[in-house]
């Protein structure tokens, strides 16, 4: 399951670099993230909490990458 909502933040992370997240729809995640929209929903119900997600995520990346974690 953790190894599935890894992924799908990884490419969310891509995406939103690239388009920006008020130009990201969860098609969009999905297709990225080589899954199904139902699949999205389970693992974030909308984009809002997908987007804070992905904030605490990419703060994470930053601090293992930093050597603070």
């Amino acid at each position: 399951a953790s190894n599935k909502r890894t992924q799908i933040l990884s490419a969310a992370q891509k995406l939103f670099q690239e388009k920006g997240l008020g130009m990201v729809k969860m098609e969009d995640l999905a297709k990225a993230a080589a899954m199904g929209k139902s699949t999205m929903y389970y693992y974030f119900k909308s984009k809002v909490i997908f987007s804070v997600s992905n904030f605490r995520w990419n703060n994470l990346l930053k601090s293992a990458q930093s050597g603070s974690v």
